[in-house]
């Protein structure tokens, strides 16, 4: 049995975001017993690959969150040769 307060979501925010999943596949994700949600026998089919969607997702957000707070690139430098190679490391 889930809780709403474990989606950190109210019973009734719970039930109209799973709204549009009944309205286009005609199938309901939870059944409010009182103040507790539970799972539809759909639900539980498709959990796994929920799971593994919110992870992925999560995965794509942290990813995209370390490019934003890195400088990376290439820092390209022109000089003259011999100061090139008195002070900059030959490549190896």
């Amino acid at each position: 049995m889930l809780q709403a307060a474990i989606l950190c979501l109210t019973q009734p925010a719970s039930q109209l975001r799973s709204s549009p999943w009944r309205r286009q596949f005609g199938v309901k994700l939870f059944m409010s017993t009182g103040k507790e949600l539970q799972l539809t026998d759909p639900a539980r089919e498709i959990l796994p690959a929920v799971e593994e969607l919110y992870k992925k997702a999560k995965e794509v957000e942290y990813t995209l969150h370390s490019f934003k707070d890195s400088r990376t690139g290439v820092l390209r430098l022109t000089t003259s040769r011999s100061i090139s190679q008195a002070y900059v490391p030959s490549p190896s």
